[in-house]
């Protein structure tokens, strides 16, 4: 095995997640569901490290979703009332006209 060939055109990518687990503290989690660090005030963990385990995925929306949920929280804890405004969901039109093939049963 050429080990210089593997060096340059060999990478991996992945993406860290799991490192400050959201899970009971019994079972080496760092933070509770409202994303405070166990043991510690005024500290909560907002990012991709709470996920437990590995999402299978791609972490953008996961990251987005995440960072959404914190926010919410943060504004609880700090007695703040927000409206969070919705977009619209676009929605395709049905198409028209026969199936291109026969139905699957």
């Amino acid at each position: 095995m050429n080990v210089k060939y593997n060096q340059d055109h060999v990478e991996t990518t992945w993406h860290s997640l799991g490192t400050c687990a959201m899970k009971p503290q019994k079972e080496g989690g760092v933070v509770d569901p409202r994303l405070n660090v166990f043991g510690t005030e005024n500290l909560k963990v907002a990012d991709l490290s709470i996920c437990p385990d590995n999402l299978g995925t791609n972490t953008y929306s996961s990251a987005l979703l995440v960072g959404e949920k914190a926010a919410s929280l943060l504004c609880e804890d700090l007695g703040l009332k927000i409206k969070i405004p919705h977009a619209p969901v676009p929605h395709a039109p049905a198409p028209k006209g026969a199936p291109a093939g026969p139905m699957v049963k």
